[in-house]
């Protein structure tokens, strides 16, 4: 009997493409996976909430909710396309479909404002059940100031090279725009952190600020156009007069050196405009009343705006009474 039976499979499976097989199994597992994703079917779907037509003196609060939850009932095949991609936003106007509460809320919420539910949600799916009947969305109100703009930046230059100045900004200050409590702390706004090595040559370059609360706070620009112009420099020495200030008219001193030599910084092309009257060198008398010693230490007053440093060579001015 048992040698009968798989004479006659044998017969069978012999008769059946292998191919055709495998084609009719697949179909058959295809119309099957058609039938049900054909079938209605209800599930829990999340929608975000993208909110319109807010006013340009609030700004809508992080810790509202944007997230609307409901039961759909549509297609398989509807949710499946949902494991591919989000569903599309519920828009909401603030002007047409939010209720103002207070001076900090908004509301959405059954009556006015879900009646229309079912225009903003695609056709395919239709509301079983809503999780909530009522979203609050809070606000703040905009305040603004103008606060400095910080330069963050090194500088390295090539040998015999500096830079005329300061780094320029095309912009000095900005305006920073938030909520009172959110900007009440920011006193300046930095710049993203620049370096240029072995400068020889004029530069310029676009540098973005750093918003130290993005969340909440948007600033007037997002960048600032920093330059900065680079010249040969050398260094050059004059000598001085040592001038002698707030000596009592019965007071006589004598004092030494009655010269100092003054070493200066500056451009090339400027290098023949400094003389002994680009700088002043003088002593308070007043300081002896304070230490008692009979010295004094030399003040430099650079006169000539193109010099870029300069230094006292002598440490301290000796005096002594006649």
């Amino acid at each position: 009997m048992r040698s009968a039976l798989k004479d006659l499979a044998k017969r069978l499976l012999k008769g059946i493409n292998l191919k055709q097989f495998g084609f009719f199994l697949l179909a058959g597992f295809i119309f099957l996976m058609l039938s049900k994703l054909s079938e209605s079917t209800v599930e829990d779907v999340k929608f975000n909430i993208e909110i319109t037509d807010i006013p340009k003196d609030i700004q809508l609060r992080h810790d509202s909710t944007f997230i609307f939850n409901t039961r759909i009932k549509s297609t398989g095949f509807n949710f499946f396309s949902l494991t591919f991609k989000n569903p599309d936003p519920i828009v909401l106007s603030i002007k047409d479909d939010l209720i103002k509460i207070n001076d900090s809320s908004y509301l959405w919420s059954h009556g006015p404002g879900f009646k229309n539910l079912r225009d903003k949600l695609p056709e395919s799916f239709q509301i079983v059940e809503t999780k909530l009947d009522t979203l609050y969305f809070k606000y703040d109100q905009l305040d603004s100031k103008q606060v400095p703009i910080r330069i963050d930046s090194k500088l390295s230059f090539a040998l015999g090279f500096d830079m005329l100045g300061e780094i320029e900004s095309s912009k000095d200050s900005v305006i920073v725009i938030g909520p009172k409590h959110s900007i009440d702390s920011i006193s300046k706004i930095s710049t993203e952190f620049f370096s240029f090595q072995d400068l020889k040559a004029d530069f310029s370059s676009s540098v973005a600020l750093l918003n130290p609360n993005q969340q909440e706070v948007t600033l007037e620009f997002n960048s600032v156009e920093l330059s900065g112009h680079i010249r040969r420099f050398t260094e050059g020495e004059v000598s001085v007069k040592v001038q002698l200030l707030n000596v009592p008219p019965d007071v006589t001193i004598n004092f030494f050196p009655k010269e100092v030599s003054v070493v200066y910084y500056v451009d090339l092309d400027r290098f023949s405009s400094i003389t002994e009257e680009s700088f002043e060198v003088f002593c308070d008398f007043q300081d002896y009343k304070k230490t008692g010693e009979f010295y004094l230490d030399p003040e430099l007053k650079v006169q000539s705006e193109f010099v870029k440093s300069a230094r006292i060579k002598a440490n301290r001015i000796d005096f002594i009474f006649l």
